[in-house]
């Protein structure tokens, strides 16, 4: 919680989460690696207060033609959208390059464009085609879940229609057998997705789904959101 936003980790082998030149150099190396044998050995991690953070750092991180699905722990499912939304597809794509996306969302982050509960629905259907709500939500909470996604389509319709059969929703004892890694895969994980779980058993949920993040064998990015409003203590 104490860490800068916009810092990034890259999980290695001595788990340090130092930032530094040679580990930078490393991180390049294993991209090269990668292209050649069709495997990450680098997996870049992402933390900050909210996952508003996730939709800047992955849409500079992502390949925004390649597609991914997200995974997605959290107490609530990050639905909502924007209006018009189209327009941001489009200026995330026409830009010159690398770096002049980076201050389009340096602006974007700046005015706070992108909230933490509408983050996910500007990165769809690409990079992110399709997102697995890990939630043992309610059919009111799908119901309504559903209805965020598509909320603005009468008044601005999208140029790519209804996102509906693209979020999909299911309890983490379920999640391998919906989810059958035929494709890249991001990882969100916001902290309050644990809120509710009894403080004997917390330590033991987050490592039941780390362990599940760590077995993915074509994951691509992690993020994390600590989301401290959503939290009923400092210690959760």
């Amino acid at each position: 919680a104490g860490r800068a936003p916009g810092e990034t980790f890259q999980e290695t082998g001595d788990h340090t989460g130092a930032v530094n030149w040679p580990l930078t150099v490393l991180v390049l190396l294993g991209v090269a690696i990668r292209c050649a044998t069709g495997a990450p050995i680098a997996l870049p991690i992402y933390i900050e207060e909210s996952h508003a953070g996730s939709f800047y750092w992955l849409a500079q991180q992502l390949d925004l033609d390649e597609e991914y699905t997200l995974i997605h722990f959290d107490a609530h499912s990050d639905a909502s959208a924007i209006f018009d939304s189209d327009k941001i597809r489009e200026q995330l794509r026409r830009v010159s390059s690398l770096e002049e996306r980076r201050e389009v969302l340096e602006r974007w982050r700046g005015a706070g464009a992108i909230q933490c509960f509408n983050w996910i629905e500007p990165l769809m259907p690409a990079p992110i085609s399709r997102v697995i709500w890990v939630r043992e939500a309610s059919d009111v909470a799908r119901k309504k879940a559903l209805e965020q996604l598509d909320g603005h389509l009468e008044a601005a319709p999208r140029a790519s229609g209804s996102f509906r059969s693209r979020y999909q929703f299911v309890g983490f004892n379920r999640l391998r057998s919906r989810w059958k890694e035929d494709g890249p895969g991001i990882v969100t994980i916001d902290l309050d997705y644990f809120a509710d779980v009894p403080a004997d058993r917390r330590a033991a949920e987050f490592e039941r789904v780390w362990r599940f993040v760590a077995e993915c064998r074509n994951l691509r990015a992690v993020t994390i959101a600590v989301s401290r409003p959503y939290l009923k203590e400092d210690r959760q």
